[in-house]
């Protein structure tokens, strides 16, 4: 039986800060190797028709000794037009993929039998399940005193849907290689309000957030059980005393 060890993680980060007048630049690049991971696939109905004793059982599959590639570029600029008005822009441009050989095995449901075992290569297929690459903009305006609103528009792409064993499997018996389903683009807009003052010498900040504030469809994950959709326009308001 396949033996599960610890986790490996290897992360290196590099980072610039730019300060300008109005100006400011904040950039970071990163490299994360995740290794040593483990990752069960869905439960498989077994079909009675088939001629593969395998394919007849109910069963699962799991990976282990997985490694992960996480690399990337992250910006955030900031231009102060004047005390009351602040404009931004940011985004994030991701690498993650699977990187080189795993073991496999397929149990029957119930008793937990090794059916089949092997190795699949999984090398190039992408990360799923979170969005590689994002950019976005927003302001911040103060109206008066502790009184401010704000906003964020968030663009979000390189979407894969979640490895689904199965489909890895049979991939590597075809002699193909393995991707998981790119998912669409979508962007989101976030807003709030935020109003800080004084009361009896304390200092208080009442907040209230709209994410996703146009009710925008979209999918945000893909698994073997199907899509799923992301949030619709949800609401929070938040009240901070500092002391």
């Amino acid at each position: 039986e396949n033996e599960i060890d610890n986790e490996e993680i290897l992360g290196i980060e590099v980072g610039y800060r730019l300060r300008a007048g109005s100006f400011s630049l904040d950039l970071n690049g990163y490299y994360t190797s995740w290794g040593n991971r483990f990752l069960s696939g869905s439960f498989i109905e077994g079909d009675p028709n088939s001629t593969n004793p395998i394919e007849q059982a109910d069963r699962y599959q799991r990976f282990t000794n997985i490694t992960q590639v996480h690399k990337g570029f992250e910006f955030e600029g900031k231009y102060r037009y004047s005390s009351a008005f602040m404009l931004r822009a940011f985004g994030s441009i991701g690498n993650w993929k699977y990187e080189g050989e795993t073991p496999f095995q397929t149990r029957e449901d119930q008793t937990n039998t090794l059916l089949e075992e092997g190795t699949v290569n999984l090398s190039g297929t992408k990360v799923g399940n979170a969005p590689q690459t994002s950019f976005g903009f927003g302001f911040k305006y103060n109206i008066f005193g502790g009184l401010s609103v704000d906003a964020d528009y968030n663009i979000y792409t390189d979407l894969y849907g979640f490895v689904d064993a199965e489909d890895v499997v049979d991939a590597s018996i075809a002699g193909v290689e393995y991707q998981a389903e790119r998912l669409p683009a979508y962007s989101v807009l976030d807003a709030g309000i935020t109003y800080k003052f004084d009361f009896g010498g304390n200092a208080f900040t009442v907040r209230a957030n709209c994410y996703n504030a146009t009710n925008e469809m979209y999918l945000s994950q893909k698994d073997s059980f199907g899509y799923f959709y992301g949030n619709g326009r949800t609401w929070n308001a938040s009240l901070r005393y500092d002391f």
